[in-house]
């Protein structure tokens, strides 16, 4: 995935540096936000929404994000 994706396309969560979006049919991943304009995918990718919202806690905790 290039980097720069719209900000508007990534969703944003309660940890200021990740946010989320569908990058295909069935496919979600995490991006990274903390540098406005070089928003980036990171982590595992996911089967659906559901299911990356249920490791966002697990995965921002192993990546040091803070709220």
């Amino acid at each position: 995935m290039p980097r720069g994706i719209p900000a508007y396309q990534v969703r944003p969560t309660r940890f200021k540096e990740l946010g989320y979006r569908q990058d295909g049919r069935a496919l979600w991943r995490i991006y990274d936000i903390s540098e406005p304009g070089r928003e980036a995918a990171v982590g595992p990718q996911y089967a659906s929404k559901t299911e990356l919202l249920a490791d966002l806690d697990r995965y921002a905790k192993d990546y040091g994000a803070s709220l």
